[in-house]
């Protein structure tokens, strides 16, 4: 499986005027506007792994679908947050 650790990387969030994070397997434009997926597919077998000790990205979006909605693929993603499991599915229209 692929990882990605946020942390690790030095990226930052801030600011955001619509949601404090969009956390998603696939482009940030195409977890918004699917017809962008026949153009940007998700990731598949891999892992995010986000530590938020201080809430900063308390009601954040995600998009982390259990199959790909174009082929059908199965992900088999993982996503993770304060060492809780996230189940598939989106929270955002």
């Amino acid at each position: 499986m692929n990882a990605w650790n946020d942390f690790e990387a030095g990226n930052t969030i801030s600011a955001s005027k619509t949601t404090p994070a969009l956390i998603s397997f696939t482009r940030n434009t195409a977890a918004e506007f699917p017809q962008q997926l026949k153009t940007f597919k998700y990731l598949q077998d891999s892992i995010i792994t986000i530590t938020d000790p201080t809430a900063d990205l308390s009601g954040y979006w995600f998009d982390h679908p259990a199959t790909d909605p174009i082929d059908g693929r199965i992900l088999n993603n993982s996503l993770k947050l304060n060492g809780s499991t996230i189940p598939n599915g989106k929270n955002f229209k």
